[in-house]
């Protein structure tokens, strides 16, 4: 839920996030490329590398990303579909921003995810973030691969 300011217009916070979006770059592939670089940044910030003696594989790499969203106020659900791992993700916090500018907002949760891997030393794996697949859902996959093009 977007903070407000009476009446239920935005806050200020929301009024800068959508002008930064708006202004990142001037084309939406330049825009989600600058915001997966700003994602991939913020993981440091939000993420410590497992501590020695803590697993390793997949399971473990998606339980630390669970915690880190489930701390952003995300909700997270993770759920696994085969050899895949989904953590649904049931309450963006930038949700309002996100509708305007998935190309930034959901650009950054990309890098953001992709950055916390490479942060916490995770196996080789296929990343993605599926914004919106219902109004108030959106999906981050995690699927192993035995490929040296992980998280392309």
């Amino acid at each position: 839920m977007p903070i407000t300011t009476g009446e239920g217009a935005p806050s200020p916070y929301e009024q800068i996030a959508r002008v930064l979006a708006a202004h990142l770059d001037e084309t939406e592939a330049g825009r989600t490329a600058r915001a997966e670089e700003a994602g991939a940044s913020w993981a440091a910030q939000l993420s410590r590398p497992r501590p020695n003696g803590t697993g390793t594989g997949i399971d473990a790499a998606v339980e630390h990303l669970t915690g880190v969203f489930a701390d952003m106020g995300f909700d997270p659900e993770p759920v696994s579909v085969g050899a895949r791992r989904h953590i649904r993700l049931r309450a963006c916090p930038f949700r309002a921003v996100a509708r305007e500018h998935p190309d930034v907002v959901c650009g950054i949760h990309r890098g953001l995810l992709r950055g916390i891997l490479s942060r916490i030393g995770a196996p080789p794996v296929t990343t993605e973030l599926l914004p919106f697949v219902e109004p108030e859902l959106c999906v981050a996959q995690v699927s192993p691969t035995t490929s040296t093009t992980a998280n392309a």
